[in-house]
């Protein structure tokens, strides 16, 4: 080798060896770079990470640490899956694949993260990409800044505000804030449902185009008395889109906002109100139209029965002037029964009313005997109902009367008719118990001197005689009979129990223990259901079980007698029927048979055909009715009803 060569030689290997020496020093130089590098992220307070390709942490500092409750070691090495909700994987997998795909860093990008607790942390990051030598990305870093306080905060104005919001839109009324230029700042969905103007249409309008014209001078001064003089409130009519106009109450009070003044105020419909106003005023007029020409009385008076009103047709009934009755003395104006009964009803309406008991839609019926002028007197009957101020209260007493003097002279006369009435059938009674004793006695005189005749001669007599005596004495009973039964009909309606609770199964054995023989006699198989407890005279109600048991055991056919009773409620009464396998009755014979001394089978059977004229006089009494139903050869049905009575009803 030359010595230029090997010059060259040795140049080239100190060349080697200073190169060397230069990497070296710029190797210490970047790791001391790193390290100062690691340290500061290390150290940071905010949050700092590097995701990899596969979207791995490969590092964390303890600031980014701490924010998700992790220790950097169990954080490095998670997917994002591990620390982001899965609400958010696809968010946050598009944020993270848009800087990997543009290069464009992020800035003030939101994000979620989970923390290890459960809870939840919101971020803002700044992400960029890392590249590598050739300038392609290998991954991401990312700066996060925790924003969670001022989230949440967020969220409590936003839950604040639409609060507020739903609050104003669910106000009953109307809502609304205008500017001293009358402009709508802000009206509730109510205000905007009345107008009919959308929320759209409603940021062109004013406050004056939803006045109905008539009333915009009127308002226009208000407004501006309110907002001098700070609250105030009217009665407007509001001008809908559509051309109704709606009576509202507005009230407005002024505010301050921003260094402005505003008017906030609420309103109400008043639309029932005021219908109702002008309906009362319609009815008022209509009232006293009708009050003024009606043939009824009509009166109102005060508390303290002082007059306060009388319709003309008052004044010429009575032949008094409005003028003259109010400075009357009410003793003058009616008779004294008629103060005394008057002034009890109404200290009791008014106790009524002050105890709350009353019923505001209740009036007081009561007649009342009216002096007139000329000394004579006039019935009226009466209603009485309280008049009523805005608020409910009573405040004086409506007396409606018509005048009933006829009817009450009708009544008077049909009273004395039936007083007259009950001394005649007093009389008659009286009569009829002193004709029946009267009578009988020449009948038991006939029977026991005809009886004694022929015990003394029958010896004597021939069988024709002895035939003749014994239909005299045959003749004697049955008048005899006859003379009891009609006294017995006669007193059905005068001598009778008051109606007391009965039990209709007792009353049944009694009716058949009194018929034990014929029963016996007969063989008669008697059947009953069960029978309720009613109201009414006991020994009556025997009477009439046995009146129609007893022709059902005498009227059998070939078989011997069965009689089946029941009872079943029907519309408010007791329906009793007493059923026979008798020999029935045609139906042209249905009322005959309930008629006094109506026999229909001639003298072949006993009695004197007033038993069921009995039984009906006492079901009447009993307030019911009786009837039957039969065919000849098919037995029969008797029904009667009693009614059903509520307690306190007992008596008669």
């Amino acid at each position: 080798m030359s010595t230029s060569e090997n010059r060259k030689l040795k140049g080239l290997v100190a060349a080697g060896h200073a190169g060397k020496d230069d990497d070296n020093r710029l190797q210490e130089e970047m790791d001391s770079s790193m390290d100062r590098y690691r340290t500061i992220l290390e150290e940071m307070d905010c949050g700092y990470y590097e995701v990899d390709a596969k979207g791995k942490l490969s590092f964390i500092n303890d600031a980014a640490a701490r924010l998700n409750g992790y220790t950097r070691e169990e954080m490095v090495g998670m997917s994002y899956k591990e620390y982001v909700p899965q609400q958010y994987w696809e968010s946050t997998f598009e944020s993270y694949a848009r800087v990997f795909s543009t290069g464009v860093p992020l800035r003030n990008c939101p994000m979620v993260r989970l923390k290890k607790d459960g809870s939840l942390i919101y971020h803002e990051d700044f992400v960029f990409p890392v590249r590598n030598g050739k300038g392609e990305i290998t991954g991401l870093r990312g700066i996060a800044r925790d924003v969670t306080l001022q989230k949440l905060a967020e969220a409590a104005l936003l839950d604040e505000k639409r609060f507020s919001e739903a609050l104003i839109d669910s106000l009953p009324g109307i809502f609304y804030l205008i500017d001293e230029e009358g402009a709508f700042v802000r009206y509730n969905s109510n205000a905007s449902e009345v107008v009919g103007y959308s929320p759209e249409e409603g940021k062109k309008i004013r406050a004056m185009d939803v006045i109905a014209e008539e009333d915009r001078a009127y308002i226009a001064e208000k407004l501006s008395e309110i907002f001098n003089q700070g609250s105030g409130d009217a009665e407007v009519r509001l001008l809908a889109k559509d051309g109704r106009r709606i009576p509202y109450h507005i009230t407005a009070k002024r505010v301050s906002l921003g260094g402005r003044n505003y008017l906030l105020g609420t309103g109400v419909d008043i639309s029932q109100r005021v219908e109702a106003e002008r309906a009362r005023d319609e009815s008022e007029k209509n009232y006293r139209l009708l009050a003024e020409n009606t043939k009824d009385i009509v009166t109102i008076v005060d508390k303290n029965f002082n007059l306060v009103w009388l319709s003309a047709s008052g004044e010429k009934l009575t032949g008094y002037s409005f003028e003259e009755q109010k400075k009357m003395p009410l003793n003058k104006k009616i008779m004294p029964d008629s103060v005394k009964r008057t002034k009890a009803l109404l200290i009791r309406a008014l106790q009524e009313e002050q105890e709350g008991t009353h019923d505001p839609a209740r009036h007081y019926d009561i007649e009342i005997e009216l002096c007139r002028n000329d000394g004579s007197t006039i019935w009226t009957e009466n209603q009485m109902q309280f008049t009523r101020d805005g608020n409910g209260r009573a405040t004086a007493m409506l007396i409606q009367g018509r005048d009933i003097s006829e009817r009450k002279q009708a009544e008077q006369a049909l009273k004395e008719s039936l007083e007259e009435l009950r001394r005649s059938n007093e009389e008659l009674e009286q009569f009829a118990y002193v004709a029946s004793h009267d009578l009988q006695e020449p009948l038991r005189m006939v029977s026991s001197y005809v009886q004694l005749l022929e015990k003394r001669y029958k010896d004597r007599l021939d069988s024709d005689a002895l035939d003749f005596m014994n239909y005299a004495v045959s003749g004697a009973r049955r008048m005899q009979n006859l003379i009891n039964d009609l006294l017995a009909y006669s007193r059905v309606g005068t001598r009778g129990k008051p109606f007391a609770p009965v039990d209709a199964s007792e009353v049944l054995y009694a009716a058949l223990s009194n018929l034990e023989v014929a029963i016996h006699e007969a063989e008669a198989v008697i059947e009953h259901g069960d029978l309720p407890v009613v109201f009414g005279d006991e020994g009556q109600l025997i009477q009439v079980f046995q009146n129609i048991i007893v022709n059902a055991i005498k009227f059998h056919g070939h078989q011997p007698p069965y009689v089946r009773v029941d009872a079943v409620p029907d519309d408010g009464d007791w329906l009793f029927s007493i059923r026979d396998n008798g020999i029935g009755i045609d139906p042209q014979f249905f009322e005959r048979i309930f008629l006094v001394f109506q026999r229909l089978n001639g003298s072949g059977y006993a009695g004197t055909g007033i038993g069921l004229s009995v039984a009906r006089k006492i079901i009447q009494r009993h307030g019911g009715r009786i009837w039957l139903e039969s065919q000849p050869g098919q037995g029969s049905t008797f029904y009667f009803t009693l009614p059903m009575r509520e307690e306190g009803e007992l008596s008669k």
